[in-house]
């Protein structure tokens, strides 16, 4: 403890044992390298993204803790946060909470394994609509904070995108059914694009082949937890992934212009290029 947590600690041969030579109100938990150090900064850099949620102030009080028992331990750290706040940054879209009760209604009702009720807005309706959900999990997916559960009402597994609740209300009503294990969410979001998933969830081999500059920006990312590379001729590749939904990975090949072309599917390279078809610019 004297020379490895720098504590003011003495042995006392008369009274048999040790005392500490100045008051300590509190004992250094740990010591940190420079390399932890930074990782720990980075770290709470990349949570810049939910400023403004309601993840903020614990997540800022956490990492000032984090600060005030590395500076009270003592230890030799060259590095300070200030510097690091000058060097690192991240640029990304922000993790958007519109109300921070809702989070909070439905991160309870997860909790304590009971139904929740809100009004919700599909995407192309023009009114909210009453759900009665068996709420199981809440995942961020790129910027967009969504509710997996049971719907009561349709009486099958649903999506929701939190922005588009109101009036969440929790009650009392225990669930029907168990909760799926976080094996099974983990699998559900894995094959996934982003977060669709068709009814059957029937998994399909999604192979698409890129040319040009878009190769080496393909090589440069993870797009998925199933993908695999295959080089070709020309410095061009093959990206496959599996995936249990056409539906999100669609916008993101077109994104890609020419240089993207759907190897199979047959029934994804109809769409692709249906789509690609009703965008053409008709000649002058």
């Amino acid at each position: 403890m004297r020379y490895q947590l720098n504590v003011p600690i003495e042995f006392d041969y008369a009274q048999g044992g040790c005392y500490f030579t100045k008051p300590m109100t509190e004992l250094p938990l740990f010591q940190l390298t420079e390399a932890e150090l930074v990782s720990i900064f980075v770290a709470q850099k990349a949570l810049e993204a939910y400023k403004g949620s309601a993840f903020e102030q614990p997540l800022r009080g956490a990492f000032q803790k984090l600060q005030a028992a590395t500076q009270s331990s003592g230890a030799s750290v060259s590095v300070s946060w200030e510097d690091l706040d000058s060097e690192i940054s991240f640029r990304q879209f922000s993790a958007h909470l519109p109300d921070a009760t809702i989070f909070a209604e439905l991160a309870k009702a997860i909790q304590n394994e009971r139904l929740v009720q809100f009004e919700y807005k599909k995407l192309s309706a023009k009114t909210h609509e009453r759900r009665l959900v068996e709420p199981w999990h809440l995942a961020c997916v790129s910027g967009q904070w969504y509710l997996l559960g049971y719907d009561q009402g349709r009486q099958a597994r649903r999506i929701f995108v939190l922005a588009r609740m109101r009036n969440v209300l929790g009650t009392e009503t225990p669930l029907s059914r168990p909760r799926p294990t976080d094996t099974d969410i983990r699998q559900l979001f894995e094959n996934s694009f982003q977060v669709w998933q068709s009814e059957n969830a029937k998994l399909e081999k999604i192979v698409l082949q890129f040319t040009g500059r878009a190769s080496q920006l393909v090589r440069e990312r993870n797009w998925h937890p199933s993908q695999q590379i295959q080089e070709l001729a020309d410095d061009n590749l093959e990206l496959s992934l599996t995936l249990n939904s056409l539906e999100e990975i669609v916008p993101w090949i077109l994104s890609w212009g020419k240089d993207c072309e759907v190897v199979r599917p047959v029934k994804l390279q109809r769409k692709v290029r249906s789509l690609s078809a009703d965008k053409a610019v008709p000649p002058a």
